[in-house]
């Protein structure tokens, strides 16, 4: 049974600040820290929207936002990591 007494509103903001995360890592140079903490985000915002209390807080345009999210930082950690890009050119 899920936690009745969660706060929402405070799990939106820990969502958003994974959004934020994988938003400014995605900038970046490919890379295995990169990759691993875009990663660890994405799923963070998938187990929340498993949660029907989570779900039913968001507003339409959080959700956009969120899945959004999730499919940029899917597409960054599919990419190769630079440096193996350098290697393989060597």
């Amino acid at each position: 049974m899920e936690n009745l007494t969660q706060n929402p509103q405070q799990s939106i903001s820990a969502a958003f600040d994974s959004v934020n995360l994988i938003n400014n890592s995605i900038l970046k140079l490919v890379s295995d820290d990169n990759k691993s903490t875009v990663t660890r985000n994405v799923q963070h915002l998938e187990i929340m929207l498993s949660k029907e209390w989570f779900l039913e807080a968001l507003t339409q345009q959080q959700l956009t936002d969120i899945n959004s999210c999730i499919a940029n930082g899917n597409s960054y950690t599919a990419e190769p990591i630079i440096e193996d890009i350098a290697t393989e050119e060597v």
